[in-house]
């Protein structure tokens, strides 16, 4: 098993536009496995499989981009990959977007769509993730009034009684 003969012909399929090789390649570019560790070429590779609707590929760059690993943070950035990943179902996504918005880091902090998220992201993970997001949500709750509270489980049905497409 070559590592480095992999990561060659991770970036020769993802110079041909194939997500799933550039998502290879920016794990590889991350973790040093067959290649030099090189954050900024991670970022590339993940942004560009991330353009092409990759929601695994959007929610490691934005990691990166919220962490500043590699690269300048980028909250603002971060919200934006976020929200492209929770739109297609990715639970993390979807908890990572409604502690943000929570906390307003990177845009106005917004309680109801915060709890939406969070709420959507404890129905989808495992256990432990949706434990932490179920806590996180009852968090949110106790900032929102009873009206408020209605709204965002309205929201949160309609998102997942859509597949996702009522979820902005």
């Amino acid at each position: 098993q070559d590592k480095a003969l992999a990561a060659t012909w991770f970036e020769k399929a993802a110079r041909a536009g194939y997500a799933e090789a550039q998502v290879a390649l920016a794990q590889a570019y991350a973790s040093g496995t067959g290649v030099a560790v090189n954050q900024q070429q991670a970022a590339y590779w993940y942004g560009t499989a991330a353009d092409q609707g990759d929601a695994g590929a959007a929610l490691a760059l934005a990691d990166m981009l919220a962490a500043g690993k590699g690269l300048e943070r980028n909250l603002e950035r971060a919200v934006k990959l976020y929200r492209q990943a929770a739109l297609k179902a990715n639970a993390e996504a979807q908890l990572a977007l409604g502690w943000m918005l929570f906390g307003g880091r990177g845009l106005e902090q917004d309680l109801i769509q915060s709890h939406k998220w969070l709420n959507l992201a404890a129905a989808h993970m495992a256990p432990e993730g949706a434990a932490e997001a179920a806590r996180k949500r009852d968090l949110v709750a106790t900032s929102m009034t009873p009206a408020e509270l209605l709204e965002a489980q309205r929201l949160a049905r309609l998102c997942a009684d859509t597949a996702y497409v009522d979820c902005n």
